[in-house]
């Protein structure tokens, strides 16, 4: 995977976790549960691309994207 990096990268050996599914409870289960006591940086919500998708840095200091695809791509 390959994605932009608009803060640019800091503290050297970041990493930044993606996860995928189409189950949309879940996932946002997944996005909510991550999210506590950690920060949002990008809301779960529907993007330009046709999916939704969030960003957040957990309570440990990792990076996470949760993407939710539509059911037929």
């Amino acid at each position: 995977m390959a994605s932009d990096n608009p803060g640019g990268v800091t503290g050297g050996g970041r990493i930044n976790i993606c996860i995928w599914g189409d189950d949309e409870q879940r996932m946002t289960e997944f996005f909510n549960a991550l999210a506590k006591g950690g920060t949002v940086e990008m809301p779960l919500e529907k993007q330009e691309w046709g999916d939704a998708f969030g960003g957040l840095r957990d309570r440990f200091g990792v990076d996470w994207g949760v993407n939710i695809g539509t059911k037929d791509a």
